[in-house]
């Protein structure tokens, strides 16, 4: 399956930047920490299995968690 939208992106993404990759449906997880190796990027977008729900919010805060993990966010409120 391809997410051409995703890899174009990763490819326009100043190497100096680290990307995170979270995945979200019925629930939301990080499948790939910041870094900044594209191949590890894209291997985590090849391995996305689409599925049935759209967690958005809870895909918005576990991102921010990844991005300021010394930051306390109340995900349990937020579901």
């Amino acid at each position: 399956m391809g997410f051409a939208l995703a890899r174009a992106f990763v490819a326009q993404v100043p190497a100096s930047t680290r990307i995170a990759v979270v995945e979200f449906a019925a629930t939301a997880s990080v499948v790939q920490p910041p870094t900044r190796s594209r191949e590890d990027v894209l291997n985590s977008i090849d391995r996305f299995e689409l599925q049935r729900g759209t967690a958005v919010g809870s895909g918005i805060l576990i991102s921010l968690k990844a991005l300021f993990p010394d930051v306390a966010f109340n995900l349990r409120r937020a579901n």
